[in-house]
C-alpha cells in the first residue's frame, strides 16, 4: 500500500476557522455519499477506466483524455474529501476514470494525468516540467500554488490576449469538482492570488493541444471521402470512407475523447460513422431513420456530447449523443417550417450555436450549457443567402460564413455577443457550398466548393487570410464538411 503524503492545508480552507468547518460538514451531510467513495489512508491506482483505455496508469495521456477525465468528475459532482485536510481522506473511483484517486485539488490533477498515485502540490512538480511563459499553457496542463497548497487543471483559453481561461478544480469541503473561469495574470484563481501559481506540464502528456489536425470530408458520386490535414500543414490525401453511392450530404464533428464522427444523409436517413483513436472506423450506423431529412449538421461540445441537427419539413431537430454512446432522439429546436439550410458550431464556454436560413436570411439560436435555447434571432437579413457554415475559435469568437451570389462573407461574433457584420471573404462568384473548422492553434479554415472542386482558405491568428488554395480537384464533389481535432 502506498504511503500517503498529506498536502499542507491551503489557506482558503482555514478562513473562518471553526465556523467554516461546520458549514462544510453540514453541506456534505445534506448530500448522500457516492457509493464509490471510500475512506482510506492511501490507494494505488490499478486501472484508468474507459476514458483512459489507451494508456496504463503512469503511461502517456493525451490532452483530450486529461480534459475528458476532469469533465467526468465535474459531471458526477465529485465531492471534496469528507474530512477535508484531516485524515482519513476520501477517495473516488468510477468506470470512466478508474482509480482510486484522492478527492482534493492535487488528487484531481493526478486523476486527469492518469498517475499511479495521488500526488500533492509538493510532489506534482516531480512528474512535470515548469511552464515559465503562462501564455503557452495548453489544455491538460496544471497551475500549481505550492505555497498555499492548491492546484487547478488548465482547460483552455477563453481569450488568450486578455489572459482569461477555463479550469477544473476540487475547491474545498462542500464544493464539488466544477469548471470555472479566471485570469491567468491578475486577480485570483480559485481563491488564491494568480501570481502565486506556476504552470506545470506532465512529462508524459501527448498531443499539441494547440495545433491539432483537421479532417475534411467530401461527397462525390454519392460516396464519402476523407482527407486529414496534419498539424504541420500537410495533407494525407483523399481516401474512400463510405461507398454507399446514395449519400447526398455529410457532417463532421470531433469529440473530447479523441474520436471523430461523420454523419451521412442517404435516403432521408442519417447515419453515424465513428473514427476511433486507433484510426479504425465503426462503419455507418443508423441514427435517425425518419426518412424525410433534407440536411444535417453536427458539433461536439466541451462536455463530451455530440449534437446532430437535422432539417425535415422546414423544421430543425437536435439529437444528442451522450458520453455513454446513447442517443436522446430528435427533439424539435425550431419549428418555423420555412428553413432551407442549417449549420452549427460550439464555443469554448460550452454553448452551442445553430444557424438556420429562412427566406434568404440567417438566424442564430444559442443552446446554453443548461440545455435551454434562446430561440432563433435574426443575424443577417440579406434576403439572398443560399448557404451557411460556422466555426468557433479558442478565443471565444464565433465565425459564420454565408454564400450570396456565389461569394462568401464572414461574420464574427465577439466574446461580448456583438457581431462585426458580414465582411467579404471570397468573391469567386461561383461558390456553391461552404464549410468551416476552427483549430486549437486559433486558425480558422473555410472550405469552398466551386465547380466540383474544394478550396481551403486559412484565417491566421492576426486576422489575415491566405486566400483560397486548391484542396481537392475531383471535379464531381457535391458536398463538403470539416472539423478540427484536438480542440
Amino acid at each position: 500500500m502506498l504511503k500517503l503524503i498529506f498536502a499542507r492545508p491551503f489557506s482558503r480552507s482555514t478562513v473562518g476557522g471553526v465556523a467554516s468547518i461546520v458549514i462544510g460538514a453540514s453541506l456534505l451531510a445534506a448530500t448522500p455519499a457516492a457509493a464509490d467513495t471510500v475512506v482510506s489512508y492511501g490507494e494505488q491506482v490499478t486501472s484508468t477506466g474507459s476514458i483512459g483505455r489507451w494508456a496504463a496508469p503512469g503511461g502517456p495521456v493525451t490532452r483530450q483524455q486529461a480534459i475528458a477525465r476532469a469533465q467526468d468528475w465535474a459531471d458526477q459532482r465529485v465531492p471534496y474529501s469528507p474530512n477535508g485536510l484531516t485524515p482519513p481522506y476520501g477517495w473516488w473511483a468510477d468506470e470512466a476514470t478508474g482509480g482510486r484517486y484522492r478527492e482534493d485539488c492535487s488528487g484531481l490533477i493526478s486523476m486527469a494525468w492518469q498517475l499511479t498515485s495521488s500526488l500533492t502540490t509538493s510532489s506534482l512538480p516531480n512528474v512535470s516540467t515548469k511552464v515559465t511563459d503562462k501564455s503557452t499553457l495548453l489544455p491538460g496542463d496544471a497551475l500549481n500554488d505550492d505555497g498555499d497548497g492548491h492546484a487547478v487543471l488548465f482547460a483552455g483559453w477563453i481569450d488568450k490576449s486578455a489572459g482569461t481561461f477555463k479550469y477544473y478544480a476540487e475547491h474545498r469541503r462542500g464544493v464539488p469538482t466544477s469548471l470555472e473561469q479566471a485570469n491567468v495574470y491578475s486577480g485570483s484563481i480559485d481563491g488564491h492570488p494568480a501570481g502565486n501559481y506556476v504552470g506545470l506540464r506532465y512529462k508524459k502528456i501527448t498531443g499539441s493541444g494547440g495545433t491539432g489536425t483537421m479532417r475534411v470530408d467530401t461527397v462525390a458520386g454519392g460516396s464519402v471521402y476523407d482527407n486529414q490535414r496534419n498539424s504541420d500543414g500537410s495533407w494525407d490525401g483523399v481516401a474512400l470512407l463510405d461507398g454507399n453511392g446514395g449519400i447526398t450530404q455529410v457532417a463532421t464533428a470531433a469529440l473530447t475523447d479523441g474520436t471523430f464522427h461523420v454523419q451521412t444523409l442517404a435516403g432521408g436517413k442519417v447515419f453515424d460513422n465513428q473514427r476511433n483513436r486507433d484510426g479504425s472506423w465503426t462503419g455507418a450506423n443508423l441514427v435517425d431513420g425518419s426518412g424525410g431529412i433534407s440536411a444535417v449538421s453536427s458539433v461536439g461540445l466541451t462536455d463530451g456530447t455530440l449534437h446532430v441537427q437535422t432539417l425535415a419539413g422546414g423544421k430543425v431537430f437536435d439529437n444528442q449523443r451522450n458520453r455513454d454512446g446513447s442517443w436522446t432522439g430528435a427533439n424539435l429546436v425550431d419549428g418555423s417550417g420555412s428553413i432551407s439550410a442549417v449549420s452549427s458550431a460550439r464555443l469554448s464556454d460550452g454553448t452551442l450555436h445553430v444557424q438556420t436560413i429562412a427566406d434568404g436570411k440567417v438566424f442564430d439560436n444559442q443552446r446554453n450549457p443548461d440545455g435551454t435555447w434562446t430561440g432563433a434571432n435574426l443575424l443577417d437579413g440579406n434576403g439572398h443567402i443560399a448557404a451557411v457554415s460556422a466555426a468557433g475559435l479558442p478565443d471565444g469568437t464565433l465565425h459564420v460564413q454565408t454564400v450570396v451570389s456565389g461569394n462568401v462573407y464572414d461574420n464574427q461574433r465577439n466574446t461580448d455577443g456583438t457581431w462585426t457584420g458580414a465582411n467579404t471573404l471570397d468573391q469567386n462568384g461561383h461558390i456553391a457550398a461552404v464549410s468551416a473548422a476552427g483549430l486549437p492553434d486559433g486558425t480558422l479554415h473555410v472550405q469552398t466548393l466551386v465547380s466540383g472542386n474544394v478550396y481551403d482558405n486559412q484565417r491566421n491568428t492576426d486576422g489575415s487570410w491566405t486566400g483560397a488554395n486548391t484542396l481537392d480537384q475531383n471535379g464531381a464533389i457535391t458536398a463538403v464538411s470539416a472539423a478540427g481535432l484536438g480542440s
